[in-house]
């Protein structure tokens, strides 16, 4: 899963799209990080192919959105 995250303490002054590995019991490791001036730019770089998941009323407040 890619989750897009709008300027999160660690990268104050960026989109950051953070891959993350989920498991079938629903628990998640994180994978890399990137950094993007703006969200098109993050959007743009996801792999093709994947599709929006809506967001949860759970999520942190800096999640923009997350892909599948």
């Amino acid at each position: 899963m890619w989750v897009i995250y709008e300027r999160p303490a660690d990268y104050p002054d960026s989109y950051v799209v953070r891959l993350w590995y989920v498991s079938a019991q629903n628990t998640m490791e994180p994978g890399e990080a990137r950094t993007y001036p703006t969200l098109e730019a993050a959007r743009d770089a996801l792999p093709q192919g994947l599709f929006p998941v809506p967001r949860s009323p759970e999520d942190d407040e800096k999640i923009v959105e997350s892909w599948f």
